[in-house]
């Protein structure tokens, strides 16, 4: 999960070479996750622990997904992060009972469209800081994100496609989504992989797009 960067050839005397520059990671967790997976996984036929994703995402980012929706109690994941958030340190057990405590420095992130009320209490809200709400982004944001998304491609998106992508929300009554550029765009990038032609944001193209992400003739 960690990525070395090449350092300036001018700088490498300079450090110490015991520790190696990285890309913070992100390591992005949802629905899948257990409370067993924050735990050491050893591996009898190959005699090693796989680390846990608190370790993997050491320096970087772990972001749990879908938080509320895991196959275990939200307050008891809750419970077990809470001395991980409260002091950076974690305890992990050994396949023989022993605990070793490890240091946690990592930015924790949950993401939820279920009511905070529903998978959190006051104590652990204390402890993460800072709150995000997230609510639908205005015509104007949307379209940002849309023209962000669609120049990762190299593609200049017109202003009177956006324009009827807009009229088309209104006239069907949907709400706006800030995931929704994404995934219309990668509709369009699928339906142009499938018939092997270069990548177009089109009138066109946005329709099948539409057509097959909102079920909608």
């Amino acid at each position: 999960m960690h990525e070395t960067l090449e350092l300036p050839q001018q700088s490498v005397r300079s450090i110490d070479h015991r520790w190696v520059r990285i890309r913070p990671p992100l390591v992005v967790v949802g629905g899948e996750l257990r409370l067993e997976d924050l735990d050491l996984a050893w591996s009898p036929s190959l005699r090693f622990y796989e680390a846990v994703m608190q370790l993997k995402s050491k320096c970087g980012i772990l972001l749990i997904d879908d938080f509320g929706r895991q196959r275990i109690d939200a307050r008891e994941l809750l419970n077990r992060w809470i001395v991980p958030m409260e002091y950076h340190i974690d305890y992990l057990t050994l396949q023989t009972g022993q605990k070793i405590c490890v240091p946690v420095r990592n930015l924790l992130m949950f993401a939820t469209n279920l009511d905070p009320k529903d998978v959190t209490d006051p104590a652990f809200l204390r402890r993460m800081g800072y709150r995000l709400n997230l609510t639908s982004p205005t015509p104007e944001q949307y379209c940002a994100i849309f023209r962000r998304y669609a120049e990762r491609y190299g593609i200049l998106v017109e202003d009177s496609l956006l324009q009827n992508l807009m009229d088309r929300y209104q006239r069907e009554r949907r709400k706006l989504r800030c995931s929704e550029p994404r995934d219309l765009i990668e509709r369009m990038r699928d339906f142009s992989r499938y018939y092997n032609r270069p990548m177009e944001i089109t009138p066109q193209t946005l329709d099948v797009a539409w057509r097959g992400f909102f079920g909608s003739i």
